[in-house]
């Protein structure tokens, strides 16, 4: 699977995210991956968007950024206790880490 990552100063140019997006065919509700700095989030990009078949990634999100489907996001925070999750899945990273390796 061909990997697309995007920093999250790309979440203002949304455009660019949403080609990407379609060239690569991805599809799927957004899911976001947080979890503490330096857990292996990034270190395991490629492992993930490919275990969650997510082909554009965006690291450093920040919620309240708009999200195309097909992408999946890595952020250091937590969920805020007033984000809606309608639009996109959250998963810890503590919870998806062990998958990988199988």
């Amino acid at each position: 699977m061909t990997i697309k990552i995007f920093s999250s100063s790309f979440c203002n140019n949304n455009n660019e995210i949403r080609k990407a997006v379609l060239k690569l065919k991805g599809h799927g509700k957004p899911i976001v991956v947080y979890g503490p700095q330096a857990c292996g989030k990034t270190r395991n990009t490629k492992a993930i968007a490919e275990h969650v078949k997510r082909p554009v990634v965006i690291d450093d999100y920040s919620y309240g950024h708009p999200l195309p489907a097909g992408c999946v996001a890595f952020t250091n925070e937590e969920p805020p206790w007033n984000c809606k999750h309608d639009n996109f899945k959250v998963v810890n990273f503590s919870d998806i880490e062990p998958l990988l390796n199988t």
